[in-house]
């Protein structure tokens, strides 16, 4: 595609001197630019990254007016494209990040129909969204009538089969777990505490993103809310499992969630760390816990499935499946934990329901491919991309 013109140029130029001056986040183009440069400066870093840590470092702002700039120049280049093609359908892969997830705002600001794919966990299967990333349309995805109708004996057999497979990872294609971790027993310091509650973070800069209905703006403020509650709840013995992802990932995190909680744990007696690179089974922590409180992590639908009460406090696929107990908002922490240590019951017919639909309807099997003939399989995938019944 030909390069952008002397008058697009300008603009860029103009919109980011008017950033540098005001330090506010204004549209550009009608595109909402400002959370793909973010998130793609905090996959760049391995890190996540707020405004006034960016304004405060020089060299994290000439990065961020750096990737700013090619998402403007990607929208600019994309409207054009869109305005003279007039596509019926955009496919993407994953949806976030420059430029894919700037292309996929063009595409909806021009009303154009996207559909976004991304590898599924289970081996040879991809899972495929329609108008926005898979991160965000699970959260928001209405699955009542699926949850309400139940497996048969089959699918019940295949999903227990297949989540305890997860336990090492031998039919996935993404997994974060450590070898042999299952071997590994756990230690005594930890196995004979009390009453006790297992924390799930997330890597926090993986597929940082907006969510309409976002309780926290970070994970590290989240992180710091439950050492509170630690701090007051003496009786009950917290223990933070650090995601294995930050060290077994593809983009190893330049930080690690472990130093941030024991920085600002120092001196509480029932809190306890699991450091990402600790070759324990978090699916073991999960056996021995009283409750399990997480912030996104799928983990939590397989916590669920563990009959294990479950708190949900960032935006988690199982969030509004009435599986789970959703933190709607942070200053009621205090009493969502109540709940869940008191009189929280799981329905594992119904979490089972939902991880049958995770991880064998969202993610589908990707079809052989024949050229002398289109089998049912095929057809299934291609209905599936253009959002066909």
């Amino acid at each position: 595609w030909e390069n952008i013109s002397k008058e697009d140029q300008e603009e860029i130029t103009e919109f980011i001197k008017n950033f540098n001056t005001y330090k506010k986040k204004y549209f550009f183009n009608s595109c909402e630019i400002h959370e793909h440069a973010k998130s793609t400066l905090s996959r760049f870093l391995g890190k996540s990254i707020n405004y006034s840590e960016i304004f405060k470092n020089q060299y994290l702002e000439n990065l961020y007016i750096d990737f700013l700039k090619s998402a403007c120049i990607t929208a600019k280049t994309w409207i054009k494209i869109i305005d003279r093609n007039t596509p019926d359908l955009l496919i993407l892969n994953h949806g976030l990040y420059i430029p894919q997830g700037v292309i996929l705002e063009v595409a909806r600001l021009k009303g154009v129909e996207v559909t976004t794919f991304h590898p599924g966990y289970r081996k040879g299967t991809i899972l495929i969204a329609h108008g926005d990333t898979y991160h965000k349309t699970l959260v928001e995805k209405n699955v009542s009538s699926i949850l309400d109708k139940e497996l048969n004996s089959n699918q019940i057999k295949i999903i227990k089969s297949y989540l305890k497979s997860r336990r090492d990872g031998s039919q996935d294609q993404i997994t974060f777990v450590h070898k042999n971790a299952e071997r590994e027993k756990i230690p005594n310091s930890l196995k004979f505490l009390n009453n006790q509650i297992l924390v799930l973070t997330n890597v926090d800069w993986d597929a940082q993103s907006h969510y309409k209905n976002n309780v926290y703006e970070t994970m590290n403020e989240w992180i710091l809310d439950i050492i509170n509650l630690a701090k007051k709840k003496s009786n009950y013995n917290f223990i933070f499992r650090c995601h294995p992802a930050e060290v077994t990932g593809r983009r190893v995190s330049a930080v690690k969630s472990s130093d941030f909680i024991r920085n600002n744990s120092v001196g509480i007696k029932n809190l306890f760390i699991v450091k990402s690179e600790d070759r324990l089974s978090t699916y073991k922590l999960i056996e021995q816990s009283k409750a399990v409180i997480v912030y996104a992590t799928k983990t939590s639908i397989e916590a669920a499935c563990m009959k294990k009460p479950v708190l949900i406090c960032g935006e988690s696929c199982l969030k509004g499946k009435g599986i789970g107990i959703d933190l709607n908002n942070k200053d009621k922490l205090e009493d969502e934990f109540y709940k869940l240590v008191r009189s929280s019951k799981v329905n594992q017919e119904k979490a089972l329901r939902y991880a049958y639909h995770f991880f064998y309807r969202e993610m589908i099997d990707l079809p052989k491919y024949y050229k002398t003939k289109k089998t049912m399989q095929e057809s299934k995938f291609i209905k599936r991309i253009f959002n066909e019944r």
